[in-house]
């Protein structure tokens, strides 16, 4: 059975839909449940789960992957929590005036998963906090001003989902993680050099597997500016080259669409290759 995030429920007046752009932009990174809300059979999120983000017509918008898992009574629940569920809360008092209201106002569907007709919410009730991160987007969510935007557009806003794209771009490289790095990559997608120009993921994949894992490279993002749906990051890529261990700055030029880096272009240090 696949495993899929939800926020909201029908007839929520749009607050599912609201939490799910959320994330997509990069604001959402944690949500909070009753800990009896799981006595219904639903499992609790596993560290390094990945999950697919689904609206409530089960149409997919992207994968998340949880990185933290943690039981609060309500009334411990901190600042950190609020901010992170990226609905304007500042501090946790917001937050915790927000959610008892939230929580009476579906108090029968709380009742009914955790059995108990007469459960009420107490001030030591246990809140499951689960921390997450975009892996990728596959539908952005429309812009909050111009509702015509071109859907190709992937970042409305302040570019949160392609930052989280080239992002996690970058630590499947450093891990070399291989599935992982090419699931970002558009399968017709353009990868270019000063010398070379690479097309179609299948191509890229070879020169990654025959060439470059060889060398153990890493980079660190130094800076990284994203406009739109481009991205432009300068970078310290390290590597080894004949048993010597060298360091290269670079600068590379994403273009995504569909949540996926369509085309990259690679300069470094005066030259985009390794002589």
């Amino acid at each position: 059975m696949a495993e899929t995030l939800r926020f909201g429920y029908d007839g929520d007046g749009g607050l599912g839909d609201r939490l799910r752009s959320a994330v997509l932009r990069g604001e959402k990174t944690a949500t909070s449940s009753l800990a009896v809300e799981y006595l219904s059979g639903e499992p609790l999120p596993r560290v390094g789960q990945r999950l697919t983000l689904l609206d409530h017509a089960g149409v997919p918008h992207g994968i998340v992957e949880t990185t933290r898992v943690t039981v609060v009574p309500l009334h411990l629940v901190g600042d950190d929590v609020a901010r992170a569920e990226g609905e304007g809360f500042a501090a946790a008092q917001e937050w915790r005036r927000a959610h008892e209201a939230f929580w009476a106002d579906v108090i029968d569907l709380v009742r009914a998963d955790a059995g108990d007709p007469a459960w009420q919410l107490r001030q030591a009730e246990a809140v499951v906090v689960h921390w997450f991160r975009l892996v990728t987007p596959t539908v952005e969510p429309p812009p909050e001003i111009d509702q015509q935007h071109d859907l190709d557009v992937i970042s409305p806003g302040p570019g949160g989902t392609v930052r989280a794209l080239v992002l996690d771009h970058v630590e499947a490289f450093n891990t070399h993680d291989r599935a992982r790095l090419l699931s970002g990559l558009a399968k017709d997608v353009v990868w270019s050099t000063e010398r070379d120009t690479i097309r179609g993921v299948k191509a890229l994949a070879e020169i990654f597997d025959d060439r470059l894992w060889a060398m153990q490279p890493s980079l660190t993002v130094e800076h990284l500016l994203v406009q739109g749906d481009r991205a432009g990051a300068q970078m310290t890529e390290e590597l080894t080259v004949a048993g010597e261990q060298r360091r290269f700055a670079i600068a590379v030029f994403f273009h995504v669409q569909r949540g996926r880096i369509q085309q990259a272009k690679v300069y470094r240090e005066g030259t985009a290759d390794i002589d």
